[in-house]
């Protein structure tokens, strides 16, 4: 079952949304909650978006297929390779680059949770 959504802007479904290629911009923690920000995701005619994804009701959260407390940026800049959503889940995979050091690494993510709204940014 895809997850639903209590407020969408635009009313703009997430399936016209691609998130592949868009920056991660912070990950904020509130409790049960895990907010993505992202920038540069691309709607369906081609326009580019900040977004921030709001994941309520946290159930489990692994990196890497680990059980974790929290997900964090691991370095400043993220591009997200993958971002799928099925059954209050969803699935990233992130590339985390750190350019002064030269440095990245590529981490994978399980969000499990209840609810879920995708707020574009004006």
């Amino acid at each position: 079952m895809p997850p639903t959504f209590t407020r969408c802007v635009n009313m703009i479904n997430y399936k016209d949304i691609d998130f592949e290629d868009a920056t991660v911009t912070a990950i904020i923690h509130n409790k049960k909650s895990v907010q993505l920000e992202l920038e540069e995701a691309t709607l369906s005619d081609n326009t580019k978006v900040s977004v921030i994804i709001d994941f309520k009701g946290i159930r489990q959260l692994l990196t890497d297929n680990i059980p974790v407390n929290e997900i964090s940026m691991v370095y400043p800049d993220g591009e997200m390779l993958h971002l799928s959503f099925a059954d209050h889940v969803a699935e990233l995979i992130t590339e985390w680059n750190e350019f002064t050091s030269h440095h990245s690494i590529t981490r994978s993510y399980k969000i499990e949770f209840d609810d879920m709204d995708i707020i574009i940014k004006s």
